[in-house]
């Protein structure tokens, strides 16, 4: 089976469902528009870097599970 390999696998965001992730994801969309500090700003965007992973390794396990390797 092919591994996959979860990433940050201590942020607590992996225990969230994809839909509190993709309200997540539209905060941080919004909070960046505001035109926040840069600080907030890149801290956004590593939120949302990350918050994309976490669905990518969902998808990439649903899709083995289904398919396998």
């Amino acid at each position: 089976m092919t591994q996959v390999i979860k990433p940050v696998p201590t942020i607590l965001l992996h225990n969230e469902d994809d839909a509190s992730l993709k309200r997540k994801l539209n905060y941080y969309r919004d909070d960046i528009a505001l035109n926040r500090s840069p600080v907030v700003v890149e801290h956004n965007k590593e939120m949302i870097d990350i918050i994309y992973k976490i669905l990518g390794y969902r998808c990439a396990l649903e899709y083995i599970e289904k398919y396998g390797d």
